[in-house]
């Protein structure tokens, strides 16, 4: 699988949408169901706290990038704000995304404020049958 970029109108409605299609592209590459079920929740905080933050984003942009050993997802908002935010690393979406993926990081991308998180895995690209 390539990298696939999702992009959607940065409301609260279509966050279930953004989950589902994640949710969907990572299927692809062989993860457990608990892989799955911690990247889908995983990006529904990351998609919560960027859509609760001080500002009127347009876009909600999601990337899925495999590597071997895993899957690294980017999810961005489309606006001008300081980021990260004071103490994130407090907040309760922080450490839920912390517990459920190997990594994670608050950055900012060419998309703008973004959270940037791993899944590792034991299945590599080359392992995977068809």
């Amino acid at each position: 699988m390539s990298s696939v970029t999702i992009t959607a109108p940065a409301r609260k409605a279509f966050v279930n949408l953004i989950r589902t299609t994640v949710c969907s592209a990572c299927r692809r590459l062989d993860l457990t169901i608990d892989d799955l079920d911690d990247i889908s929740l995983a990006v529904d905080e990351a998609c919560a706290c960027l859509l609760s933050q001080p500002s009127e984003p347009t876009r909600l942009r999601v990337e899925v990038r495999p590597f071997d050993g895993g899957v690294e997802v980017t999810v961005s908002v489309d606006t001008a704000i300081d980021w990260p935010p004071p103490q994130i690393q407090t907040t309760l979406s922080w450490h839920i995304m912390t517990a459920l993926m190997d990594s994670v990081t608050s950055v900012i991308t060419d998309a703008g404020p973004s959270f940037l998180m791993k899944k590792e895995t034991r299945v590599t690209l080359g392992d995977r049958v068809t």
